[in-house]
């Protein structure tokens, strides 16, 4: 079934829409929240609340590809279990590695939120300009939460070539962010 007879599905309100979306996209949702919690248990509640907030979300939303949107769906209520995590003190270090990494880009990201429309515009037309085994890389970095080793693996790379790449990338996305205005 393809996506566009899902969103229709959603537009709807036919519950099936959920079980489709389940078929077609648990894995690549649990896969996102996994990386970014380290913890399939809790994954797997994510990708849970992912489908009620699709569910709640489509409609008013029409997202041009569902993938994505749920994706974003998933990565957001992982980073906000593991933000609650890292409030109660129960560790989630990954999540606290990348931004760690990010920082020197995006100095404060609860300060961006009020530009955050700005900040999605200028890392989209940054991202366009990399080649494109540097956006892959970049991309599986900071959206998947993938480690450097595994990324290495899957590109064939040292996983020092895959830390000096980022490395270079993100001080490319510094000069960036300060030429549309974003400080770090």
């Amino acid at each position: 079934m393809d996506d566009k007879h899902i969103i229709a599905m959603f537009f709807a309100r036919d519950e099936a829409a959920i079980a489709r979306v389940q078929e077609k996209y648990a894995r690549y949702c649990q896969y996102i929240a996994e990386q970014i919690l380290g913890s399939r248990e809790d994954a797997e509640e994510c990708v849970n609340d992912m489908y009620r907030r699709a569910w709640e979300t489509i409609p008013p939303q029409r997202p041009p590809i569902l993938s994505s949107y749920l994706g974003m769906l998933t990565r957001h209520i992982a980073l906000d279990r593991a933000k609650e995590r890292r409030a109660q003190k129960r560790g989630g270090g990954m999540v606290e590695l990348l931004l760690g990494e990010l920082q020197e880009c995006i100095s404060d990201a609860e300060a961006q939120d009020e530009q955050s429309e700005l900040l999605r515009e200028a890392l989209d037309i940054f991202l366009a300009t990399l080649p494109q085994r540097t956006r892959v890389v970049f991309v599986r970095r900071y959206w998947y939460a993938d480690t450097a080793a595994a990324i290495a693996k899957a590109y064939g790379m040292s996983e020092s070539n895959v830390n000096t790449l980022l490395f270079r990338t993100r001080k490319k996305l510094r000069r960036h962010l300060r030429e549309f205005g974003i400080d770090a």
